[in-house]
């Protein structure tokens, strides 16, 4: 990585500051990819193992994964307390977490990450020096952690199938906002 491959954003979209280092971090999980990449197949897992995802072959957790993506289309764009929403918040929430970690152990006490953008898919890291005044070693840093961001996006899919089916699905295996449904596996 190059100090002109390094993306800098204003730390205030409101006014005209510095820049400051940022990572493009948008990720929003797509159900029809997500149940082609891990229902029953071989998918890239955690920590770039290649991995049968742990419930991939639990289809009664996929006929309802399609039956709840089914109704949460049919509401429109706005669900906003759907068990998706709910295990994308967990997923979004652990990962800046893990980000904010990561730029610590990087970068010391001094490193603040923020969100930035209209739907927060923007890491900025502040508290580093201009990019400008980098050496090569603050060049080194950063592409070691924009390389452990990536690996955090890449895992994200991952992480939201298992949210989705621990803490929403074993909780409430008959939800549907419309009204109750029981599936069997005559269903699935």
């Amino acid at each position: 990585m190059k100090k002109a491959d390094i993306i800098q954003r204003s730390a205030n979209p409101n006014c005209w500051t510095y820049g400051v280092p940022a990572l493009n971090v948008k990720w929003s999980p797509y159900l029809p990819e997500i149940i082609k990449k891990f229902r029953g197949t071989t998918a890239k897992g955690r920590h770039g193992a290649y991995t049968v995802h742990e419930f991939g072959d639990d289809e009664l957790f996929w006929a309802w994964v399609e039956r709840i993506d089914d109704d949460r289309l049919d509401a429109g764009w706005e669900y906003p307390n759907g068990p998706f929403t709910r295990a994308e918040e967990i997923v979004r929430e652990i990962g800046w977490g893990d980000a904010k970690e990561l730029a610590l152990e990087i970068f010391g006490e001094r490193a603040q990450v923020w969100s930035s953008g209209r739907s927060g898919g923007w890491l900025i890291v502040e508290g580093l020096p201009p990019v400008e005044e980098w050496d090569a070693i603050a060049v080194g840093q950063w592409a070691k952690f924009a390389g452990h961001v990536k690996a955090l996006l890449d895992d994200l899919d991952y992480q939201f199938i298992w949210h989705l089916h621990v803490n929403v699905y074993e909780n409430e295996p008959d939800y549907n906002p419309d009204a109750g449904f029981q599936l069997t596996l005559e269903d699935a």
